[in-house]
């Protein structure tokens, strides 16, 4: 069976140290090198075609197609466009399988010709945001994966993935997708609308499956999250000193959806530290 081709894009300088580990990760893996070739243009020697249009058709006649998108545009042709956004254009034209995977930038700026093909990028397709290599390699795995899936190779459903025979669009919280819209679109710009139809989001979040919530929709916006998993619950301990050891000064156990868990265990987390500021004296 023929290996599906990778497409591995983003402006080569910024990214020159994932491109090659990227690479390597699809080549050297049992499964992934199995099924999927990839395709760097480092990889290629010289020829004399027209480099360029060599890397458009490589990018157009892949089935998949991986971006990686950072502070930096690139450089720009003769039609005000760079080359990545040609390569990311002519993969949509071929109808690969596209996946962005957007750098952490921690506060810094992109260019703004880089703002502008990320907001084209994220209102066309779903994007997956890395903090450093070893992330990005984790995110990269499991959306090869999802595409073996996808193309029915690979039969075996995550838990999350998974759905019950007694659940229907009625145990869904509609409340609590109109919240996660309204912060998703503050903290990171969410392509949907917040009045995006609930089995619109859910099948944006690929957690609907048949027209079922698939248990991490359950998990996450549920009427009662509980009623279907009751061990889903997060348990927090104080103990005085550092070795956990009887009396349990306090104890909680959160329970809901999963972000409001995760808000009320972290509030109370921090509740339980002791932070004091004081004043740094400089002489002049």
């Amino acid at each position: 069976m023929p290996k599906y081709k990778v497409f591995i894009s983003s402006v080569q300088s910024e990214f020159s140290k994932e491109r090659q580990l990227v690479f390597d990760f699809i080549r050297n893996d049992e499964l992934m090198g199995q099924y999927f070739e990839p395709f760097i243009f480092e990889q290629i020697a010289a020829q004399d075609a027209n480099p360029r249009q060599l890397y458009l058709d490589e990018a157009s006649s892949s089935q998949v197609y991986l971006l990686l998108m950072g502070k930096r545009y690139g450089n720009i042709l003769s039609d005000g466009i760079s080359p990545t956004e040609k390569e990311y254009q002519a993969a949509g034209e071929g109808n690969a399988w596209r996946v962005a995977f957007i750098s952490d930038l921690d506060g810094q700026q992109r260019e703004e010709a880089e703002e502008r093909f990320f907001r084209k990028v994220q209102n066309e397709l779903s994007y997956r945001v890395f903090s450093n290599p070893s992330v990005l390699v984790s995110l990269v795995k499991q959306s090869l994966y999802a595409y073996l899936k996808y193309k029915g190779i690979i039969q075996t459903l995550s838990f999350d993935e998974q759905t019950r025979d007694d659940v229907s669009m009625a145990d869904i919280d509609t409340t609590k997708i109109k919240d996660f819209l309204h912060h998703a679109r503050q903290k990171r710009g969410f392509p949907l609308a917040e009045d995006s139809d609930p089995v619109t989001v859910l099948r944006h979040l690929r957690l609907l499956r048949q027209d079922k919530p698939s248990n991490g929709a359950l998990l996450m916006f549920a009427n009662d999250p509980q009623y279907f998993f009751p061990s889903a619950v997060i348990k927090c301990a104080w103990f005085l000193g550092t070795e956990k050891v009887k009396p349990i000064e306090d104890y909680k156990i959160f329970e809901g959806g999963v972000a409001d868990q995760i808000s009320q265990a972290t509030s109370w987390v921090m509740s339980k530290l002791s932070v004091r500021y004081g004043q740094r004296n400089v002489e002049a």
